[in-house]
């Protein structure tokens, strides 16, 4: 089955949790899946991707084969032909949360991408047009900075998780000037 495949059923799933079997280590979980999957079971890193031919990004996780049947345990599950896994909710999905959800995923890994690089001002002549421009600038990349750490979840972060992401910001941070 294709990712457009994937995203096109999901589009009505209210009511189930669907795992895609990709015949490796993981199982793939695309939007309202993911959502349910992150929200009532247990939270993973969410991707945003984009795919030709469709309009927005969609998001997914991917979970460990061999931690589905430990994750899923108090769901009805059914697997397929294809080794694909599904398991009913017992309470529907709200297409509001995850629509809010959803975006809230798309802008983080916004301002990730975005603090990823810092943009570089051209020199000037005048020392004190520079110093100014600069000191908008890194103004700028910390706000952004907090913001990524304000709206960190760190309860649903593995230790290694964490300590990955402070090395990040601390590498980001180094070469700023207060």
């Amino acid at each position: 089955m294709t990712f457009k495949e994937r995203i096109n059923n999901e589009k009505d799933n209210l009511t189930k949790i669907v795992l895609y079997n990709d015949k490796g280590l993981f199982f793939n979980l695309v939007e309202r899946s993911a959502y349910s999957f992150c929200t009532r079971i247990k939270s993973f890193k969410v991707h945003v991707k984009t795919l030709k031919g469709l309009d927005m990004p969609y998001v997914s996780i991917g979970v460990p084969v061999e931690k589905v049947d430990e994750y899923l345990n108090d769901l009805t599950v059914t697997k397929d032909d294809q080794g694909n896994v599904t398991a009913l909710l017992a309470e529907p999905i709200d297409e509001n949360a995850f629509q809010a959800w959803k975006k809230h995923v798309i802008e983080q890994k916004e301002i990730e991408r975005t603090n990823e690089t810092i943009p570089v001002n051209e020199l000037h002549s005048d020392s004190q047009k520079e110093s100014s421009n600069k000191q908008d600038e890194n103004t700028s990349f910390i706000r952004n900075c907090f913001m990524e750490v304000k709206t960190l979840n760190l309860a649903s972060m593995t230790p290694m998780e964490a300590m990955l992401f402070l090395n990040e910001l601390q590498i980001k941070l180094k070469n700023i000037d207060l």
